[in-house]
């Protein structure tokens, strides 16, 4: 099982509860608590984004867009945190994350990580941010995805 973010936090949820209905997840740029997702942000950020209701972002993807996100996400974020539910991830995992992240950098995957009961692996890309953008990043990471894929697979021969 492989997820993006809150999609790799959700990737986390779901083994800790199905522990028998995966073999191995793959969380990349993992969202690992409000907690400590809010430390990314300045003062500043946060009190404005308080203030207004929601924090808007230029998407990188889809130029010209102006992302709206609640603050109802952070609140809810708060009561969150992937390491309280790593204890119970006892199946490989295969962390990957950009050295540019600001938003899930490597501190807190490391963070994760710790708390981990299987075994575990990280992967740092260089110059990725929080999403793999470039061919070079994608190339990259679908590398490390089929070459860690294939050691499972071996593993469980």
């Amino acid at each position: 099982m492989a997820g993006h973010s809150l999609g790799a936090a959700c990737s986390i949820m779901y083994v800790a509860k199905y522990p028998d209905k995966v073999r191995a997840i793959a969380p990349i740029s993992c969202f690992v608590t409000g907690e400590l997702y809010r430390q990314t942000l300045s003062q500043q950020e946060l009190q404005d984004w308080q203030a207004k209701g929601y924090m808007e972002e230029v998407s990188i993807s889809k130029p010209g867009l102006i992302k709206r996100i609640s603050w109802r996400f952070l609140e809810d974020s708060l009561s969150h945190d992937m390491r309280d539910l790593a204890p119970k991830v006892k199946c490989p995992a295969l962390f990957v994350v950009g050295s540019e992240d600001v938003g899930t950098p490597e501190i807190h995957q490391r963070q994760l990580i710790g708390r981990m009961a299987g075994r575990t692996e990280l992967h740092v890309i260089a110059g990725m941010q929080h999403n793999p953008r470039s061919k070079e990043h994608n190339a990259e990471l679908k590398k490390i995805l089929l070459s860690w894929i294939k050691r499972q697979i071996n593993d469980n021969r």
